[in-house]
């Protein structure tokens, strides 16, 4: 399975580690990040504890809302009966929270500057 290409945005953060020119007329999505009217009840309390954050990272943008909208709503249902989910339920769950960064294999995928280990001259480590 081929990668998927990494938004503009996201290889400006944490450096763009190919060197590779970066696209300049890439679509940068206008809007507000709003919570769509179908998530509800406990769906919405994963909005309020999730959005912000991946919105302050640029990953969620005001296109992007419905699928993770969708992504909170099948999370709600799934804790309220884990037991009721079949594979494709889950796959589908999996997919939409590896496209948000939702899961440690997909963020290191995505990589964050935090996440890149602090380069140092070699001879620091020995008279620090």
């Amino acid at each position: 399975m081929a990668n998927q290409r990494k938004p503009t945005g996201l290889k400006i953060v944490t450096g763009n580690p190919g060197k590779r020119p970066l696209p300049e007329n890439e679509p940068i999505p206008q809007g507000e990040v709003k919570k769509p009217a179908f998530v509800t009840g406990k769906a919405t309390q994963l909005w309020k504890k999730r959005a912000p954050e991946l919105e302050r990272l640029g990953i969620l943008t005001s296109i992007d809302v419905e699928m993770f909208g969708a992504w909170c709503c099948l999370m709600a249902e799934f804790q309220e009966s884990p037991r009721s989910f079949n594979a494709a339920r889950l796959s589908q769950m999996r997919a939409l929270a590896s496209s948000f960064g939702l899961d440690p294999s997909a963020r290191a995928r995505m990589g964050t500057p935090s996440s890149k280990p602090k380069k140092t001259n070699g001879a620091e480590k020995y008279f620090s």
